[in-house]
Order: structure tokens, then C-alpha cells, then sequence
């Protein structure tokens, strides 16, 4: 509820609430339709459409990572928690537990020097400068609503950390991989819109820092379906598995040999 008023305040779309009810500990809110931008998708839909929808929600998370965030010190609660080297060692280690042990049935230890590598890109990501980020900013966390109107939920778990990691959530996305020339028009589109919001908007550290974020973020994808499908008996997330270790090759093949053991594993996987 507080995320809720403190994000609607600053223009982030996120279903109204409407009314709260302490005595019988129930608030309630807008109703957001029942078509995500995962779901709307399954339709067939031209480029155009498709990157003019994505245009509207990359649109409905700049407020996000500029108005909000630079008033971030009325919402203690949010300012408070922050994405920081503990939460980016625990997706990896979520990777090895849940997917690579338990799915992949692969025993990887400490010993193959990977454990250095993630206590690498853990210090990486921690460096990097901060904005509210909403964390797992994907296409089943936006919903449709008319074929235009845009609504966020799910963003209980919104803390500090570096703004690619919504992008990198967003562009690349296990749930519906998007052509290579929109995902760049989408991706120039997110940049010139924060430098029209955010006068010190550092593009340069932007694009530096997308790399280790969507490593960090597939990693921690392969690890949700694995514990979904596994421990949640939801199988179906399964199918999404091999989606999310094509786009972790693709981001290891960026990575210039920077993480030789992960590469490794990646391509065992």
C-alpha cells in the first residue's frame, strides 16, 4: 500500500488503490484486466504494434527510475532496502541450487573457480549507481489494459539497484524474445527518454552496467523456473528453460572471456 500511493504520486502506473479497510485487514485495488504483455503477445501482432506497446511501457517505467527515485526519501520502507552484493550473490547461487543442481543435475562447486567469478560480477554490480528498480520488470508483470493503457504490478520487491536490471528484464526476456532491431530501438528509446527526465543520466555507465545485468538477471530467471517447476510442481515454467539459457549464451559471448568457468558451465548446460 505504500509502494503503491508513493509510485502513483510520482506518475508510475500502478492499479489505484482504492480503498483500505484496517478492521478487516484488506485493502482493495483497481482491477488491472486479466491480459499481460506476455499473454496480449500470443497473438499474433506486427513489429509496429509490438515495439509501439513496448515504447508505452518503457514510458511507464522511466518515472520509475528518475521522478521516484529522486524523491525516494519519503518512502523510508523502499529507500531502505537495497539491490546490492548480498541480493546479486544470492541469484547465483539461486542459479546453481535450483537450476544447475537440481534441474540440469550438474554438480559445479567452488572449485571450478566459478565462485570467484560470481563474487566478481556480485562487486560489479554493486558499484554501479542506483535508481528504484522494480526488479522483475517482465512481461508477466505488465498488464494490457484496452490494448493501450498500461498497468505495473508485482512490485512488492522493488529496491534500490542499478536501473538495467528492469531493462535487461524487459529487453530480454526469456517469456518472448524480441527481434534484435527493435529490442536497439527500444534500447535507444530508454536512453533518450532518461536523458530528458534526468539531466545526469550517465548513458555510459547505463550501457556499461547492462552486461553484468542481464547475466545476473537470466541467471536468476533459470533459477525461479527451476524452483517453480520443482518445488512449487509448476511444470510448466519449464518451457521457458531453454530461452533463458540461449539469451546466458548470448550475454557469455558478449562477456569477451571475462567469466571463463561460467562460460563453461553455460555451454556444458
Amino acid at each position: 500500500m505504500e509502494y503503491t500511493r508513493f509510485f502513483l504520486g510520482y506518475g508510475v502506473p500502478v492499479p489505484r488503490l482504492l480503498q483500505v479497510l484496517p478492521e478487516r485487514m484488506e485493502a482493495l485495488f483497481e482491477d488491472a484486466g486479466d491480459i499481460s504483455l506476455y499473454t496480449y503477445l500470443k497473438c499474433p501482432r506486427g513489429v509496429k504494434a509490438t515495439e509501439s506497446l513496448y515504447t508505452k511501457v518503457i514510458d511507464a517505467l522511466v518515472p520509475l527510475h528518475t521522478k521516484a527515485t529522486n524523491h525516494v526519501g519519503e518512502c523510508m520502507s523502499l529507500r531502505r532496502r537495497v539491490f546490492d552484493y548480498d541480493h546479486f550473490r544470492w541469484e547465483t547461487s539461486y542459479f546453481m541450487e535450483r537450476f544447475v543442481r537440481a534441474v540440469a543435475g550438474r554438480k559445479a562447486d567452488g572449485g571450478s573457480g566459478i565462485e570467484e567469478e560470481f563474487h566478481q560480477l556480485a562487486l560489479t554490480g554493486d558499484s554501479f549507481a542506483r535508481a528504484i528498480v522494480h526488479r522483475d520488470f517482465q512481461s508477466q508483470n505488465v498488464m494490457v489494459i484496452g490494448g493501450e493503457d498500461i498497468r505495473i504490478i508485482d512490485y512488492q520487491g522493488a529496491r534500490m539497484g542499478p536501473p538495467a536490471y528492469d531493462i535487461a528484464s524487459l529487453l530480454w526476456d526469456p517469456y518472448h524474445r524480441l527481434d534484435d532491431m527493435v529490442r536497439g530501438r527500444l534500447l535507444a528509446h530508454y536512453t533518450d527518454s532518461m536523458k530528458s527526465a534526468a539531466g545526469n543520466f550517465d548513458e555510459h555507465q547505463f550501457v556499461d552496467s547492462l552486461l553484468t545485468c542481464r547475466l545476473q538477471r537470466h541467471m536468476q530467471a533459470l533459477g525461479a523456473y527451476g524452483f517453480l517447476s520443482i518445488v512449487k510442481k509448476k511444470k510448466h515454467f519449464l518451457k521457458f528453460v531453454d530461452e533463458g539459457l540461449w539469451l546466458l549464451r548470448e550475454d557469455m559471448e558478449e562477456s569477451g572471456g571475462r567469466y571463463p568457468a561460467l562460460e563453461a558451465l553455460i555451454r556444458e548446460l
